[in-house]
């Protein structure tokens, strides 16, 4: 029972096995350098998905990063709009 009283998740308010949040500012933090995830260019399996006709309609990318697949689908003529908590993912998208 004293093990359960200490559980740090218990402590913050969160129920065991949750994680917090994240905050705006924490995926920011992941800009200060080129994170593993940002390529340059759309990753090769939504290029494939693209390729074989996946994407059709109005395109969402909800954490878009630096845009590479919004960027992609407005290229193939398709309504995209991408959104990003990351001010500074943004911001080197619109560089």
């Amino acid at each position: 029972m004293d093990e359960a009283k200490n559980d740090p998740a218990r402590i913050e308010g969160l129920l065991p096995g949750q994680i917090r949040p994240r905050r705006p500012e924490d995926f920011d933090s992941a800009y200060t350098v080129t994170p593993a995830w940002d390529i340059g260019r759309p990753q090769p399996a939504f290029l494939a998905l693209a390729g074989a006709g996946a994407f059709r309609g109005r395109v969402l990318d909800v954490g878009c990063g630096t845009g590479e697949h919004v960027l992609m689908a407005a290229g193939m003529g398709l309504d995209a709009t991408g959104i990003d908590l990351a001010a500074a993912a943004i911001a080197a998208a619109e560089a």
